[in-house]
Formats: C-alpha cells, structure tokens, sequence
C-alpha cells in the first residue's frame, strides 16, 4: 500500500522511472568513491572499485548490461593484446559500431525524451575510456622499443615540438585487473566524466600527487561545493519538467497557433528543462570524482602554475644564488649544470620508471649539433643556438644528447628561473580539480559567445574529441580544416545515438560558432575609444549565442528529424539563417581587402 502511494506521489509529479534512476544512480557514487579513498592497498582499489561499478549498474539496468559490457571489454582488451600497433582505431572502429547498435535495437531516444537515462548512457562512458585507453596504449609503444623512442625523438626534434600526448602513454599494458578497475572504478561510468589510464593506475598506486608523502588534500570543500550547484539545479528540473510541453513548438497543428515570442519562451523553457538535469547529474559526478580523489590534479597557483613548476623554479634560484655567492656575485662564472639536472624527469609510462624528457633533451642536442664549433670550443648559449641554421640537422640518439646537452650554460636562462623562483614563492598555492569538472555552470549561463559555451559544455568528452579525433585527423604540422572539424561533429552525433536530430544539433552549432568567430574577431578590432559600439555588439553577440544555443538544443531534444524542422522553422530558422550575415559580411571585407592589396580578415584573424 504504501510502495503503491509513494509511485502515484512521483506520477503526480510527473517523474517517471527513468528520471528518479537518473536522479538517484549518481548520488550513490559519492559514498563509493569516499570508500575508495580510504582504501590503502592498490589491488583493494581496482577490486573495491569495479565490484561498486558493477553493483551500481546492476541496480539501474538489470543484469543485461554485463553483458554489454563484457563484449566491449573483451574486444578491446584483445585488440591491445594482439595488435598494439594499430589498437586504437580498432577499438574505436570495433566499441563504436556496437554502440550504434546498442542505441537502434533498444531506441535510446525515448529514455532521454523522457528525461531520463538507459544503459545506452553507461555505454557511452565506457566506449570513451576503452577507446583512449587503447589509442594511449598504441601511442606508447615507442617507450618500450629504444629505436622507436629513439625515432620519436628525432621526430619531434625536427618538428620542434614535443611529442604528443607524452604524459598520458602507456608503456606497459594494464592487467585484467587495473583494466576491469578503471572501467567501473566506483560507479564514474554511469554519468562520467571520462579521464585517462594513466592518472588512475597513478591514483590507484599512491603515485604523482596522490603519493603518500605528497600534500594532503583538502576534498570536503569541493565536495560540498559541487553538491551545491547539484542540489538546486535537481529540484529546477523536477518543478520546470512537468510544464515541458514539447507538443508547442514541434506539433505542425499547435506550433503555428502560438506566437513567435510564444514560442521561443517554449523552446527555452524545454532546453532550460533538460539542461538543470544534466548540471545535476554532472555536477554530483564531480562531486564523486572530487570523493574519490580521482579529480586532483595537483597544487597550482592562483596564476595557473604548477607546485612541481614552481618547486623546480624556486631550486634552479637557490642554487644560482650560491653559485653567486661563491664566484663573488659576477656572472657568468657559476657552476655547470647539466641540463638534464635542470629540467628535471618526469615519468612516461605506466610502471612508474623515470626516464628523461625525450623529446626537450634531443631537440636541444639537435641545436648543438647545427652549430659550427668544435669539440674544444667554448659551450655555445641557447641563443646562439637558435641561430643557427635547421637544414640538414643530423639524426642524434638519447645516449649522444644528454653529454652534450651538460655543456649548455645560458647566464639569461637561469636568471629568468631565479626571478621565477621567488615569483612562485609569493604566490598562494590552491588545489586543482580540473580532472573532475565537466561543466562550468557560470560559463555556460553567462557566456557571450559561441565558442564560450562549447569550452565550458561537457569538458572531458569535448577533450576526448579534440584529442583522439580532430588532432589525430589533422595533419602533423598544418592548421586544422573543415574536415577535422567535420569529421569531429560526426562523431560527437554518432557518438550520441543515430538520430537525424543530433546530427542537426551538431551541424548547428558548428555553423554558429563559425559566426560567432567572426563576431569575435569584428570586436577585437574595436578601438577603445569607441566603448558604445563595443557593447552594442558585445550584446548582440551574447543574444546570439544564447538564443542559437537554445535553437540549436531543439533537435538534441526532439530527436525526430519531422519534428525537430517544425521546431526549427517555428523559431524562423534562427539558427541556420543568422550566421550567414556575418559570414557574408566577412566574405564582403575579404573582398574588398584583396581589391585595396590587403586581407582585412586575415589580420583580424591573426589579432584573434
């Protein structure tokens, strides 16, 4: 009787099933993780941390999904076994074809029309974290072979820049059970947010900043920071949900009897309905990455510079300092240093072994090779060195770098760490749980453009398609094209469900954020002086962006292509018709700036 009362309290209310498992399932996470954290031993961890995830996905789908999962795991655990060198695009290729399957056979759509989850959405999580555990793996393999770090090395010596994605590749391959561990650890693969392999076996084995004899962390103030911004943000949803009629703005026989002004005050408030949903849901799984201690990423200052930064740069001042002291205070006569020393070590691979920054160490022995001096001369200043000449710059080994490098001594480098140093020391060091965050409400409620509301909306997924995506498209030393960006709003759609609204839904906003870009790069070129026109159009600018976001979501909601075009033509087609004024009128001063010798539009977009 009373189990009979207490399901017509929640119909009345109008929550269905699936939104109180929506509403539910994350919160129980949090004493999980909290579990977690007070877990010492590391197996303990990966055994605590799956058995919780499994238990929690059992409780909200039913023991179906095991076997989902056990397919995926499976596949991409013997694609990493079995063919390291190309794993990753097989797991994406393999985990991402079964996922559409998953989303046609069981229609993922209706539980997220009825605002609330499926294992679909389980799924999702999983599928990101096979995917970049298996492209991290592939990545890796260079660490375990000494002629293709080598190779690597050269690589990125040449190119002059580091290699890509250094500090998530895994030299080792993770066992069964740091692999079952990561994928369910204490229930982050309901909701999310997706993060990496290596800080979890980093987290697991007390390694990095989780090391015991690292800076304790102060995780209660976060914790009851994000359950704050969860809290009201679940009962917003729970009042704005049962007066979401979808019908107003998506019915060809109801839309056009309500008016234009009407109808977006509809369209905003059924995006504003399921967006209060997804900032509770995120918002308590930071709360349980933050529980975990999975979220910390260390001890930065309020500037944005890393402990370990300011610590090295505080020891180079120190010992600059006593050079001095024993030379009299003139420079130039202190004491050599190795580079290596300088620059320190960080570690590359899964096991925990240091082994030098390859690819700063060998770009700079490269340097050394170009210069013209022999083997009695004088050691040559970085700034000599950048001057010379990057043809036909022979091919070096890590075993030739390092004794070359510890002739490098630049008087204007060490200075610049000393001052560094005692920069690093005046300033206060907080805690950064930048791993934890998938959202930045305040971001996405105040933007005041396009691009704003992209960088703050689901930050860790948005990382993993730029990472494992649109730079892996892109090729190595040229500037990201259409086809990247492309190609990256296909998979973001795919990624979601094969539904024609999504794929709108992404071409969408990748059309508004192009005219947004313009709008932005128009603003910067306002004088100062002219502060008027500065706001006129930094208000039409946030107008656009917040009711092109909103235009946009219509066809993430409705998911029915027939639909989502009456809801798009019932708000005047704002979205697909407004970007093309700037676009044409950035097309139009092209124009004239080639007439007149100059590209107007290319400085600008270099000021941007």
């Amino acid at each position: 009787m009373a189990l009979a009362s207490r399901g017509q309290l929640w119909s009345e209310l109008g929550i269905t099933p699936t939104t109180l498992i929506s509403l539910v399932s994350p919160l129980l996470s949090i004493p999980c993780c909290l579990l977690l954290r007070a877990t010492p031993s590391t197996s303990a961890r990966h055994v605590l941390g799956a058995l919780s995830g499994l238990l929690l996905a059992l409780s909200a789908f039913g023991p179906t999904i095991w076997v989902h999962y056990a397919v995926l795991l499976a596949f991409a655990y013997s694609a990493m076994c079995l063919y390291r060198r190309r794993c990753g695009i097989i797991t994406l290729l393999g985990t991402f074809a079964y996922l559409i399957v998953c989303h046609v056979a069981y229609d993922s759509g209706s539980a997220r029309r009825d605002q609330g989850i499926d294992f679909a959405g389980t799924l999702m999580m999983v599928t990101l974290k096979l995917t970049s555990c298996a492209f991290d793996y592939q990545d890796g393999q260079y660490l375990s072979d000494p002629a293709a770090a080598a190779a690597a090395a050269n690589s990125a010596a040449a190119n002059r820049r580091p290699i890509r994605g250094a500090d998530r590749h895994l030299r080792d391959l993770p066992s069964p059970l740091e692999f079952v561990g990561y994928m369910f650890c204490g229930g982050l693969h309901l909701t999310g947010p997706y993060f990496e392999m290596k800080p979890y076996l980093e987290w697991a084995r007390h390694e990095g900043v989780w090391s015991r004899s690292a800076r304790k962390t102060p995780f209660l103030v976060p914790l009851l920071t994000a359950l704050a911004w969860a809290v009201p943000s679940g009962l917003l949803h729970l009042m704005l949900k049962p007066r979401m009629n979808v019908a107003l703005i998506s019915d060809p026989a109801q839309v056009w009897s309500v008016p234009y002004v009407a109808r977006w005050g509809y369209a905003i408030l059924a995006t504003y309905a399921v967006r209060t949903k997804i900032y509770y849901v995120w918002m308590v799984a930071e709360g349980s990455m933050v529980a975990s201690g999975l979220g910390f990423n260390g001890w930065v200052t309020q500037g944005g510079t890393s402990a370990a930064r300011c610590s090295s740069r505080q020891a180079r001042g120190e010992k600059l300092a006593g050079a001095r002291g024993r030379r009299g205070g003139q420079p130039g006569q202190e004491d050599s240093e190795p580079l290596r020393t300088v620059l320190g070590e960080r570690s590359l691979n899964a096991g925990g072994a240091d082994v030098p920054a390859l690819p700063k160490v060998v770009a700079d022995a490269a340097m050394l090779a170009d210069s013209d001096e022999d083997e009695n001369s004088a050691p040559a200043s970085r700034t000599t060195l950048r001057k010379t000449s990057s043809k036909a710059r022979p091919r070096v080994t890590v075993a030739a770098a390092v004794p070359q490098l510890e002739q490098i001594d630049s008087d204007e480098e060490r200075e610049r760490e000393g001052r560094g140093g005692e920069e690093c020391e005046a300033e206060v060091m907080e805690a950064s749980w930048k791993r934890a965050r998938n959202i930045d409400i305040v971001g996405v409620e105040a933007v005041t453009g396009m691009h704003g509301f992209a960088k703050n909306w689901n930050v860790r997924t948005g990382e993993w398609l730029r990472t494992y995506i649109y730079e892996r498209v892109t090729p190595e030393g040229q500037k990201p094209g259409v086809l990247p960006l492309v190609l990256t709003v296909c998979t973001s759609a795919v990624w979601h469900g094969v539904y024609v609204g999504d794929f709108l839904f992404a071409l969408n906003m990748a059309w508004l954020i192009l005219g947004s870009r313009i709008i932005y790069r128009y603003h910067r070129t306002i004088p100062a002086s002219s502060r008027l026109l500065s706001l006129t159009v930094s208000a039409l600018h946030s107008l656009y962006s917040f009711l092109g976001a909103n235009y946009s979501a219509q066809g993430f909601i409705l998911l029915s292509a027939s639909q989502t075009l009456v809801a798009y033509q019932g708000l005047g087609w704002f979205g697909t018709l407004v970007p093309l004024i700037p676009v044409a009128l950035s097309q139009l001063g092209r124009l004239r700036g080639s007439r007149g010798g100059t590209d107007v539009n290319t400085r600008h977009s270099k000021v941007a």
